[in-house]
C-alpha cells in the first residue's frame, strides 16, 4: 500500500521565534510581562 504524504502547517513561528529572540536578546523591558506570567500569587 502506497503511503500519502505528510503535510505539516507552520502558523506563525516566526512571530514566535521573533518574541523568544527579543526576551533573550534584552528581557529588562519584558520583565513586568514576565513575572505576571510566571508568579503564584500566593
Amino acid at each position: 500500500m502506497k503511503q500519502k504524504p505528510v503535510s505539516i502547517n507552520y502558523y506563525d513561528t516566526y512571530y514566535f521565534a521573533n518574541i523568544i529572540h527579543n526576551v533573550l536578546r534584552d528581557p529588562f523591558p519584558y520583565l513586568d510581562s514576565l513575572d505576571e506570567f510566571f508568579s503564584d500569587e500566593q
